[in-house]
């Protein structure tokens, strides 16, 4: 399986991009960051959303980017509308930087509440649900996030056991969602610990 990582300098310098930027699109924020290069005012505060259907494992994920070893959401445990949790690591310079994690229901009852949240100047997890055999289209949420996101980062997050391999057309997908940053075969329940460090350590 692909390791999921997450580099805390490039998290960093992608929300320092001012919103005039990125209102310009992706080929403008790229060379602004090329520009940019390491000299940029850093900030100790980010937001991470993290999406998806209901029973995809987004809590999971979000605990478990904290904390490895943290305790499994119970069958009967559901996230009622937006769940956040703080994740606090030093960075190479010693200070601490503080991330945001943003834990959103996937009841569909709550899915237009969502909007009011969602913004620029996150980054966005979307956790596809590979543990079922129906099918589930992802452009809904990416669809939300395109809408209400602009160019933010995705990282696309297929949650699967270790021996049922998902198929995704990541191709079609990469061109029809640019900003999707790249797509990630996990199990996030899998008690290989491994994984799951390198999955949180960057």
């Amino acid at each position: 399986m692909t390791k999921f990582e997450i580099n805390e300098r490039e998290l960093i310098k992608r929300l320092s991009v001012p919103d005039e930027i990125k209102d310009q699109g992706a080929a403008a924020v790229s060379r602004y960051l090329m520009r940019m290069g390491d000299d940029f005012e850093k900030l100790n505060e980010a937001r991470i959303i993290v999406l998806g259907e209901k029973g995809a494992g987004k809590t999971s994920i979000s605990r478990r980017l904290i904390n490895v070893d943290a305790e499994m959401p119970g069958d009967y445990e559901s996230t009622e509308g937006v769940t956040t949790l703080l994740w606090s690591f030093p960075d190479k310079e010693g200070n601490t930087m503080n991330v945001h994690l943003w834990d959103f229901a996937g009841h569909s009852i709550t899915h237009s509440a969502h909007r009011c949240f969602m913004s620029a100047r996150c980054l966005y997890i979307y956790v596809y649900n590979g543990r079922i055999e129906r099918d589930n289209d992802p452009s809904y949420w990416l669809e939300q996030i395109r809408i209400h996101g602009g160019d933010s980062s995705i990282l696309f997050l297929i949650n699967e056991k270790d021996d049922h391999r998902v198929d995704i057309a990541e191709r079609t997908l990469k061109r029809e969602y640019p900003s999707i940053e790249g797509f990630y075969h996990i199990d996030i329940g899998s008690d290989d610990k491994t994984k799951l460090i390198d999955l949180g350590k960057r």
